[in-house]
């Protein structure tokens, strides 16, 4: 297509030579109204399905982050992995477990984007921190805004004490973390508290 020619005109120029078909072959006139109203769907699908095969292709084994985007640029959906590769190629294959809504979400993906990490630690941390900044239409799991644990020492009281908090903007408070396992950092600050006699 030249520079000064419209996109529009290939979708048309299309349209035009299906009306030929059809005609040629006495199909119906019916088949070419249905393949003419849903030529430009036809036409994103087929330049889709070429460009999710090269990024399928090039995708990298190391844990990471994945997010999917519709034609539009809109995100749908970001989910992590210990292998970006193995994840991402499981939601188009043929015999994938999928459900309703996550087949749904397959169909109107474009292109998507990974961010590789060191460990799957720190995949679920960006992950989380993802869906609450953009919540996505595909995400439930962290949509009702949890946050992890931190270990709070609490400067407001007279006699500071060690305590567990899930709120990472309290004030007067000294935060580590976060922790994504919560029956672990239990279990150490219970040890810790043995340890120094708290």
């Amino acid at each position: 297509i030249s520079a000064g020619v419209s996109v529009d005109v290939f979708p048309m120029a299309v349209s035009f030579i299906l009306f030929l078909w059809v005609f040629e072959n006495s199909l119906p006139i019916v088949s070419f109204f249905w393949l003419f109203v849903n030529i430009r769907d036809i036409l994103n699908n087929m330049v889709m399905n070429k460009f999710l095969k090269l990024q399928l292709k090039n995708l990298n084994d190391k844990p990471g982050v994945y997010q999917f985007y519709d034609a539009a640029g809109k995100l749908l959906y970001v989910g992590k992995a210990k292998s970006l590769k193995n994840r991402i190629r499981s939601y188009f294959q043929t015999n994938s477990q999928l459900t309703s809504s996550k087949q749904e979400m397959v169909k109107q993906i474009h292109h998507f984007k990974t961010t590789i990490v060191d460990n799957e630690d720190e995949a679920l941390l960006l992950e989380n921190q993802l869906i609450k900044q953009h919540q996505p239409p595909y995400n439930i799991i962290f949509k009702d805004d949890k946050n992890w644990l931190f270990l709070a020492i609490n400067y407001n009281d007279d006699f500071p004490k060690v305590e567990l908090v899930r709120r990472s903007h309290c004030r007067g408070i000294k935060l580590f973390g976060p922790y994504t396992s919560a029956s672990t950092i239990r279990q150490s600050l219970r040890l810790l508290k043995k340890i120094l006699g708290l």
